[in-house]
């Protein structure tokens, strides 16, 4: 995740990310969005596995966790 993120901008990120998550529910082609995806398109085969899924995501659901509380935050210090 840290590899394919490393120098992208936010709206990139929200963007891979959405199509990672949508991956697991069948609803991109894995060969159109292997571009945009890259080494992560390799767990796609692991879509049958709700455990392995968990695993997989929960880097991401921890990025966007800490993603929001630092935006909310700066919001805050802003004020």
């Amino acid at each position: 995740m840290t590899e394919t993120l490393k120098g992208k901008s936010l709206e990139e990120i929200n963007l891979i990310s959405t199509t990672f998550h949508k991956m697991f529910q069948q609803k991109i082609d894995p060969d159109v969005e292997e571009a945009r995806l890259g080494d992560l398109i390799s767990l796609e085969n692991i879509k049958g596995t709700s455990s392995r899924i968990k695993c997989a995501t929960l880097a991401w659901k921890t990025f966007h966790e800490a993603l929001e509380a630092h935006q909310n935050a700066t919001t805050e210090d802003e004020k």
